[in-house]
């Protein structure tokens, strides 16, 4: 190699070493996780500007994850069973007290209404009656003032 092939080869190393991780790009693999930060860090991070933090190896942070959320959906699948025997008790509790209620209210607007037709029919039947007799004895009265008129005319065509 020439001397300025390898003093390039030299300068570029150099900027290489001296480049320094960023959050979205680090010098080594990704392989753990700054909880204290929240963001990926790698073995050259952790050792310097994450030292003091609290560090886990991402697969560690991966299995947590996923035991928080098999935790959530058995908590959201027992979520959905409750909600499904609430529902069930309100359509018993709907059942057996507003069904129940509902009905005796039917029953008894019946009830009411068959003793208000009742009572109307012999009201009916006692008001028929009493315009019968009425009638009877404008009848009787009719018949006698015909009677008498017609025997006081006889006596004025006798004489």
């Amino acid at each position: 190699m020439s001397s300025r092939s390898s003093s390039f080869l030299d300068n570029n190393k150099i900027k290489i070493e001296k480049k320094q991780c960023q959050i979205d790009q680090h010098q080594k693999n990704d392989n753990f996780y700054c909880h204290s930060c929240k963001v990926l860090v790698c073995s050259s991070c952790k050792k310097k500007q994450h030292r003091d933090h609290f560090i886990d190896k991402l697969d560690n942070v991966y299995q947590e994850i996923l035991k928080t959320l098999s935790t959530f959906t058995t908590g959201m699948l027992d979520w959905k069973q409750y909600q499904q025997r609430e529902k069930h008790i309100n359509e018993l509790i709907f059942q057996q007290d507003v069904q129940q209620h509902y009905d005796g209210q039917i029953n008894l607007i019946s009830q009411l209404f068959r003793q208000l037709h009742d009572t109307l029919h012999v009201k009916e039947v006692e008001l028929k009656k009493e315009l019968k007799s009425y009638y009877d004895d404008s009848l009787e009265h009719y018949t006698t003032l015909i009677s008498e008129l017609e025997d006081q005319n006889c006596k004025i065509h006798v004489i």
